[in-house]
């Protein structure tokens, strides 16, 4: 099960994501993700304590992708390791999302 966590710092909305993204995962946080994500410009995505996705959790990380980009909003993932980095970057999406190591990073990064 994930569990999706929501703070705000420095002006960026930040979601810290928990637990394995699966499609029982996925059901339990996308609501939530999709509201918050549509909610502000400005927002990183903390995937330190996500052990694994799957195609519904990538499908959602791209939607919440395109939509920042259309509104001219930035959206930042962080904490990407293991399993979880080596999928996105087999699927090339480490060229589409933007993807840094830290969350202190993550933050500045959105804010520019």
């Amino acid at each position: 099960m994930a569990t999706l966590d929501q703070s705000s710092r420095d002006g960026v909305q930040v979601l810290h994501i928990r637990g394995s993204l699966n499609q029982h995962g996925v059901d339990t946080v996308e609501s939530a993700f999709n509201q918050a994500t549509g909610a502000s410009s400005r927002i990183v995505v903390d995937l330190s304590e996500v052990d694994v996705v799957n195609t519904p959790a990538l499908a959602m990380f791209l939607g919440a992708h395109r939509a920042a980009r259309q509104t001219g909003g930035r959206l930042v993932f962080t904490g990407v390791q293991g399993m979880v980095h080596d999928l996105l970057c087999r699927c090339r999406l480490d060229n589409v999302l933007t993807i840094v190591p830290e969350l202190g990073e993550a933050i500045q990064s959105v804010k520019k």
